[in-house]
């Protein structure tokens, strides 16, 4: 029995896949949504063309004809390799090459219709499926596409929706030549493609509106938000209007560029060439470059978060507040944090497994590199934390007296009583817990930014006979406006919480002045402390830069710490800090938070505003007891313990302590419930001490 082929509404099929575009995202204008689909879709198009032997002439040209409903819209590149390949290969001759043949066939793939090689079905752009955008882009659902090569083959190819069948075959030579005359255009004179979207829809022609104003038109900032990496490495983006004779070469955005040329005006944290977040499961992976940066002025909404980057192109944009414990969620850090993440071509490849077809987001499935680095409380998610430590956004809290004997006990104790001496002898997958309390940052306007050198790298701690060198100061102004200031830097001895003696200051910087809007001033003159033992006494010590308006107001710190002939906070063990802070509900009800870092250590933050904790508060500084604190980070350590692997619990008989915590099913404790196996663990440890 014969078959037929089943009508298809390919008219409704465009609809639906340009609706499947989730181009609902911030930054994007719902007038020229499509517009951004169309850049991002022929800019990674002709970058999976380019020409490896002459990368340098890459450029794509973006050209209407004129400004308020043109009559088409062309997509232009040149140093590529053209769509190579033979004309109108059939499914069945497609699946018998090999996948190295089959990536030259960009032609039949240009025309292939959801199809992908077996066995590259996973990988982004296999399927063609790029080019329905630009047929959904059109009011007649309609595409025209030329390619000229540099075996001098000049070929057309056409689609017409409404047509019987809407794919035309193939032109080539002077008859491609006459048939795309016959709509207005030339042949291409130089090797690559062009792609013609004839009556292109508003939410793609409004997007070259007002391209010469301050800002660019919508398509220049899509492009520039997208591509700026490509853009970075030297591509060449052009939009043009044929009939104003416009024409404008798109630029990374500017806080990018002045990131660049100036990365200290900014707070910020980069690591380059890491492997650490990919060697266990994904060898070979290295993150190239992680940028993460705080602007003063409120970013646009297309810059907002952290780059994470594939092939050069912006695939989705990271929200630090999103589903992201490290945080707040509030406006004020959101909107001024930037940033990038760019990996080595193992990394885009595994990447690439991951990428959704529309190249708007990463599927972060188990045992994905995408899950291991943007998931929840991934890797990123840590360098967040790390860098809102540094900011001091993170939920640290405040120093607390005695802190550092307890942090040197406990880690003391977990070495000698159970013999765990690195963090990872510790539990297994940690499920990390962060305070939700952040205080509300004020907007800064001038900021001082001090660089030192210590005697020996990677740490604070001075001998006597050692010297810390140049110390230098600024300021800078995130205004918009020029600022006065008065900015003094100070060496004080500290003794606790507070400054031990005034008469022990030292005066390095005195003086004022006026910086430009969104500048700096320049540097002081570097200057060295020569820590002698008969001038100066053993302990901690402080250089602190302080700015402010002639006024008092707008006052700011930084602050670089210095450890005289003592040892900084102890960083080696289980247990990284412990600090206090109020909580607010949901947990203001705990007795305390903990925090795992990327490294697999603790902090332990206490609630005071728990009534065990007003209990054993002592003095008129109501600082809570040491053996108090310890008490809190051994169940912290224990909480950990007991949401992996349970190793401490391991070195008793596991089956007895189960009964025990089962018949014990509550207790009054330091933490409301417990177990059996917490109290035998306390009693223990508090033997010792």
């Amino acid at each position: 029995m014969g078959r037929l082929n089943a009508p298809v509404n390919w008219s409704q099929q465009m609809k639906n896949f340009v609706e499947s575009y989730p181009l609902d995202i911030e930054g994007i204008n719902p007038d020229t949504d499509l517009a951004h689909a169309v850049q991002k879709d022929a800019i990674q198009n002709s970058l999976d063309a380019i020409d490896k032997d002459n990368p340098k002439d890459f450029t794509v040209e973006f050209k209407i004809d004129k400004i308020t409903s043109p009559d088409y819209l062309t997509v232009t590149d040149t140093g590529t390799t053209g769509l190579t390949g033979h004309p109108s290969l059939s499914r069945s001759q497609l699946e018998r090459l090999t996948t190295d043949q089959y990536r030259k066939e960009k032609w039949s793939r240009m025309q292939a219709l959801g199809y992908s090689h077996p066995e590259l079905g996973s990988e982004i752009g296999a399927r063609g499926q790029g080019k329905f955008i630009f047929i959904g882009s059109s009011e007649n659902n309609e595409m025209i596409f030329d390619t000229l090569r540099a075996d001098e083959v000049y070929r057309v190819g056409h689609w017409e929706t409404e047509k019987n069948k809407p794919l035309m075959s193939p032109k080539e030579g002077n008859e491609a030549k006459e048939y795309i005359e016959g709509f207005g255009f030339s042949p291409l004179d130089n090797i690559g493609t062009r792609i013609i979207i004839p009556q292109p829809k508003s939410e793609v022609w409004r997007a070259f509106l007002f391209p010469l104003s301050d800002d660019g038109c919508d398509m220049e900032r899509y492009i520039s938000s997208t591509w700026w990496e490509a853009l970075r490495n030297g591509r060449s983006i052009i939009i043009k209007v044929e009939e104003s004779g416009i024409e404008k070469e798109v630029e990374p955005p500017k806080i990018y560029q002045q990131f660049k040329n100036d990365p200290d005006f900014f707070e910020h944290l980069r690591r380059t060439s890491t492997g650490k977040p990919c060697q266990e499961n994904f060898p070979g992976c290295i993150v190239e470059e992680l940028v993460i940066a705080y602007s003063e002025k409120e970013l646009p909404d297309e810059l907002k978060g952290i780059a994470l980057q594939r092939g050069e192109m912006t695939v989705e944009r990271f929200d630090p507040t999103h589903g992201n414990p490290h945080l707040a969620r509030h406006d004020v850090f959101r909107n001024h944090i930037f940033g990038w993440l760019i990996m080595n071509r193992e990394g885009d490849r595994e990447l690439k497994k991951t990428e959704r077809s529309c190249h708007y987001h990463f599927n972060q499935k188990r045992g994905t590199l995408a899950l291991e680095l943007f998931g929840r409380n991934g890797w990123l998610s840590r360098m967040v934390e790390e860098f809102a430590r540094q900011m001091g956004y993170a939920a640290g809290g405040r120093e607390i007296a005695g802190a550092d004997r307890t942090l040197t006990f406990v880690n003391q104790v977990m070495r000698e009583v159970f013999g765990f001496t690195e963090p990872t002898r510790l539990g297994g997958k940690s499920k990390k817990e962060e305070a939700t309390k952040y205080e509300k940052r004020r907007r800064r306007i001038i900021r001082p930014q001090i660089k030192l050198e210590y005697p020996t790298k990677g740490s604070r701690r001075v001998e006597f006979g050692e010297k810390v060198s140049n110390i230098r100061v600024r300021v800078a102004n995130y205004s918009d406006l020029p600022m006065k200031y008065k900015l003094r830097m100070t060496l004080n001895r500290k003794k606790g919480l507070r400054i031990e003696d005034e008469k022990e200051k030292l005066l390095l910087v005195n003086r004022d002045g006026e910086i430009p809007p969104s500048d700096k001033t320049e540097w002081s003159d570097k200057q060295t402390i020569h820590f002698d033992e008969e001038d100066y006494k053993e302990g901690k010590y402080v250089i602190s830069a302080v700015s402010q308006t002639p006024e008092g107001k707008l006052k700011r710190e930084a602050r670089k710490l210095i450890y005289l002939n003592v040892d900084p906070p102890p960083g080696g063990g289980i247990l990284k800090e412990i600090t206090a802070d109020t909580l607010e509900p949901p947990e203001n009800r705990l007795q305390y938070k903990k925090i795992i870092g990327e490294d697999k250590k603790l902090t332990v933050i206490l609630n005071d505003i728990h009534p065990l904790y007003e209990l054993n508060a002592k003095g008129r500084s109501k600082e809570p007891s040491e053996d108090y604190q310890i008490e809190c980070a051994l169940n912290a350590i224990l909480d950990y313990d007991f949401e992996s692997e349970g190793k401490v619990v391991d070195r008793k008989d596991w089956n007895l302590i189960r009964d025990l915590m089962e018949k014990y099913e509550q207790f009054s404790s330091t933490i409301g419930e417990t177990s059996k196996a917490r109290q035998e663990f306390l009693f223990d440890v508090f033997k010792r001490k």
